[in-house]
């Protein structure tokens, strides 16, 4: 499974090293991500540091742990998060967390505000100016600006 460059115990030192198992592992990684669609991160993290730990091998002087749970660490995430079938999955899953809500965030969020938007909106059709509103409502003026933005 390793390539060929790497089937024999190499000598490489300093940077060399970790530049080298990152190039290897980077590559297995781009293609070996699509096995674990659908999966969980955590499952594709130990794949990842697998692969590492084989290729470490490969070194006349093996890399510490640490340095190869790094490694796999930032292959993974990077390919997790630019897969877009892993990426999807996470948009739709944090957009289903949003939606149900819970203590915070949200629909839920969004809702405890309802009463506070529709007296903001009137009191800016009285003529008071968004940070009158704001300090009434004890929001901040920011929150009026998104407020009128979105509701005008």
């Amino acid at each position: 499974e390793l390539p060929k460059k790497l089937s024999k115990k190499q000598e490489v030192s300093g940077l060399g090293r970790n530049c080298t198992m990152f190039d290897t592992v980077r590559k297995w990684a781009y293609k070996a991500i699509r096995a674990h669609r659908g999966g969980i991160y955590t499952t594709w993290l130990d794949e990842v540091v697998k692969h590492c730990l084989s290729v470490n091998e490969a070194f006349l002087e093996a890399l510490p742990y640490s340095e190869i749970k790094a490694t796999a660490k930032s292959i993974a995430t990077y390919c997790w998060k630019k897969d877009a079938y892993c990426y999807q999955e996470f948009i739709d899953r944090q957009s289903r967390k949003g939606k149900l809500g819970g203590l915070k965030g949200g629909k839920i969020r969004s809702d405890n505000y309802a009463s506070k938007r529709v007296k903001a909106l009137a009191m800016m059709k009285e003529g008071m100016t968004q940070k009158q509103i704001a300090t009434e409502l004890m929001v901040t003026d920011r929150t009026i600006r998104n407020w009128i933005k979105n509701d005008v």
